[in-house]
């Protein structure tokens, strides 16, 4: 290549590289590059003048197509931010994104600049998207509602076709000029059909007001109706479209339709509340009944007291609600609530073979009475004034004094059999508990009945000794069971477990009562 060729080639490099700098891109080091091209060209060294001058250019072009790309996609972006600007769009954080963009871009980071610039573009492409679309939605289906014969004038199929292809072509100005268009045309259709509905709506309004009045005056309970018509008077208030009055004069047929009931309603409890309140008063006297047979919950109460309240305000579907549930909570009471009977001894200490004053305790944890309440104890042991009881209310207790002897000591196995009713209606039921007695041998010597302390009394050849009680005065007969006090004095073992003292000598007896026998 000759020296002059090379010039031609280096000129042409260098009004290419102004070009891009009159725009405002400083591209310092092309800059470098062609200043190195014309110092090899002025050394006359024209083959490294070329290498440069085709680096040079490589990289002219590379900027070329980079600063081509950013300026058709920034304007396209560009356009669209002030189309969502004019649309009063939140696009406060594209804004930024396109300003961050344009800085990358003009400090030559072309990569990045084009990077972030593009996601700008997605984004504002997406919220234009949306608004414009969900208008279209909207204004289609304004036009649905609007007679065939209203719209037939105008090709209005033609215009939603060209919206969906403005969209898809990301052209949103347009697609929101065409919507504009539609909008309008919408208007200036249904303004006639607009007023016709809203008077329609206040007319049916007014009519139902009326049948309310009517209503109050027959005393009828007609809250529901208020209820709708209060909710239609809000939505007259701000009606604002075809389908906002249509919705109107629909709903003031389901407040009509309410109002029917309430008069149905009224007619069908008229001469009902006799009937029900004699069933209120029945199960009234029902849970009275079964309050001596089963525990009743305080759920009874509430309910009863809301069956009243529902009475005197003369709401009788409430009140038979609540003395259904009542019957029902009933029934289940008397199947599934039972007496449960248990026994229970507190005999302190025990000693073997003699007469332990005990007592004996049976508690009813169950929610229903109990009946003919039979004990019966098994084992090493005898038992006297164990007698039956006739009834135990639930969630009580019965204690009574035994008098308990058992035969050997250490710990002594028991078996307390128990049958009881329930009272209300004698179901059978049976318990069986397990008892180990703690009886402990006692070291205490007992003194016999001595013959010297009683009188004697003599009948033909054949005497005998006497012994009376010092509390009954009664003899005792021979081998009867008895018990000496340390004093001297002499009980029936029945008689002295009536006292905790004795008679003569005032000392304590505990329930240990010792048995001596009378000897022969």
């Amino acid at each position: 290549m000759s020296h002059e060729m090379a010039i031609g080639i280096i000129q042409n490099a260098e009004t290419q590289l102004r070009s891009f700098q009159e725009k405002g891109l400083k591209l310092v080091e092309a800059e470098k590059i062609l200043d190195n091209a014309k110092k090899e060209l002025e050394a006359n060294s024209i083959s490294n003048a070329i290498y440069l001058i085709n680096e040079l250019g490589t990289k002219l072009e590379q900027i070329r197509k980079e600063w081509q790309e950013y300026s058709d996609i920034s304007t396209e972006c560009y356009n669209n931010l002030q189309q969502a600007k004019a649309l009063k769009l939140d696009i406060s954080n594209q804004e930024e994104i396109f300003s961050e963009a344009e800085d990358l871009f003009w400090a030559e980071k072309f990569e990045p600049g084009l990077k972030i610039l593009k996601k700008c573009k997605k984004q504002i492409n997406d919220i234009l998207y949306l608004f414009v679309t969900g208008e279209i939605k909207v204004i289609y289906n304004q036009f649905k509602q609007l007679p065939a014969n209203v719209i037939q004038s105008y090709d209005i199929r033609r215009m939603f076709n060209e919206v969906d292809s403005a969209v898809g072509i990301n052209n949103y100005q347009a697609a929101w000029s065409i919507t504009l268009q539609l909008k309008t045309i919408y208007k200036n259709l249904s303004q006639p059909i607009l007023v016709q509905l809203r008077e329609q709506a206040k007319d049916k309004v007014i009519e139902f007001q009326n049948d309310l009045e009517k209503a109050d005056k027959l005393v009828v309970d007609s809250t529901d109706a208020k209820e709708i018509f209060s909710k239609l008077v809000e939505q007259m208030r701000k009606a604002r479209e075809l389908s906002d009055f249509r919705e109107v004069i629909d709903y003031t047929a389901a407040g009509r339709r309410a109002l029917e009931r309430a008069l149905r309603r009224k007619q069908r409890t008229e001469g009902q509340e006799t009937n029900v309140k004699e069933l209120l008063n029945k199960v009234i006297m029902e849970i009275n009944d079964l309050r001596t047979h089963f525990a009743i919950p305080g759920s009874f109460k509430n309910l009863i007291n809301d069956a009243k309240t529902a009475m005197a305000n003369g709401k009788l579907d409430v009140t038979v609600e609540k003395v259904n549930i009542c019957a029902e909570k009933m029934n289940k009471l008397r199947q599934k609530s039972e007496p449960k009977l248990t026994v229970q001894f507190e005999a302190g200490s025990l000693q073997p073979n003699f007469w332990n004053r005990t007592q004996v305790t049976i508690s009813n944890r169950g929610l229903a009475s109990a009946s003919d309440i039979q004990i019966k104890l098994t084992g090493p042991v005898e038992v006297r004034r164990l007698s039956d009881l006739k009834q135990l209310t639930y969630n009580t207790d019965q204690t009574f004094e035994i008098g308990l002897k058992v035969m050997g000591a250490g710990s002594v196995p028991i078996d307390i059999d128990l049958t009881y009713k329930r009272t209300i209606d004698g179901k059978s039921y049976k318990e069986h508990q397990e008892l180990w007695l703690d009886v402990i041998e006692s070291t205490q010597q007992y003194p016999e009945v001595s013959a010297t302390t009683v009188s004697s009394q003599t009948t033909d050849s054949k005497s005998y000794t006497v012994v009376t009680c010092t509390y009954c005065k009664n003899k005792i007969i021979k081998s009867a069971p008895i018990f000496k006090c340390s004093c001297g004095t002499i009980y029936h073992l029945e008689c002295i477990t009536n006292f905790n003292t004795c008679l003569n000598c005032k000392s304590k007896i505990t329930g240990q009562v010792g048995v001596v026998p009378k000897k022969e």
